[in-house]
């Protein structure tokens, strides 16, 4: 809420620490999802993802350069026939991946009879863009699945930071409930969880009987090497 308004609005600090509202968008509503805020340096512009407004659980996505205009909201991912019934997205922290971009998109199993308002597990899909405008989904499979109930992130995970560690492994933070929805929002029911890929491991192809084929598409190599990412723990590669 800003000056009043059921709004978003820009908050800036000289020191990261001390804050003060800069500029109030009095036609960007409000929504009780975190606004994703990733740099495209290559185009130099931000881009903006977030739920339209409260209620809305499809992700949205705008963009700026400078903080002061923006092009209008634009859909880009809702669940679609093959989903499971009444899911929705309850945002979708986004990241800058080399030329690419990744999102960690909130999917939470609603039941038509919780507390009036859907209410639900929520676990992490993965998305994946070329624009940072338009996605695409990776696989209609958890990409980080909810832990057994009873343990942190059982009920629902929030993941919302992503980076590549000076050990080039991908580390993702994300915000573990034993509830759902965290609707026990007591002390002993959140925690911090730390999930770890390896440099690219976003997808894989496994082999599961002997021996295995991969054939692709064309490719045009215009290197002077080509690397393959692969792992034999028990036999080898040709």
């Amino acid at each position: 809420n800003f000056d009043g308004k059921d709004c978003r609005g820009l908050m800036v600090s000289p020191d990261g620490i001390n804050w003060t509202p800069s500029t109030v968008y009095p036609n960007v509503g409000a929504s009780d999802s975190p606004t994703s805020l990733c740099c495209d340096s290559e185009n130099n512009c931000y881009y903006m993802y977030a739920r339209k407004f409260n209620g809305d659980r499809r992700v949205w996505v705008w963009q700026t350069e400078d903080f002061k205009t923006f092009t209008e909201l634009g859909l880009c991912m809702h669940p679609d026939p093959l989903d499971q019934a009444m899911v929705g997205f309850y945002g979708m922290p986004t990241f800058k991946y080399e030329n690419m971009f990744f999102g960690l998109l909130w999917r939470i199993y609603c039941h038509q009879q919780t507390m009036g308002l859907a209410n639900g597990p929520i676990d992490i899909g993965l998305t994946y863009s070329y624009d940072g405008s338009h996605f695409n989904r990776a696989t209609y499979d958890a990409f980080i699945p909810r832990n057994p109930l009873g343990e942190h992130g059982g009920g629902c995970i929030y993941s919302s930071c992503m980076f590549v560690d000076k050990e080039n492994t991908i580390r993702i933070y994300s915000g573990g409930s034993k509830a759902e929805h965290f609707q026990n929002q007591n002390l002993s029911d959140a925690a911090v969880m730390l999930h770890k890929l390896r440099l690219d491991g976003f997808m894989y192809l496994e082999s599961i009987s002997r021996t295995a084929n991969l054939r692709t598409k064309w490719l045009r190599i215009t290197g002077d090497e080509l690397k393959i990412n692969i792992n034999c723990p028990y036999g080898s590669a040709r």
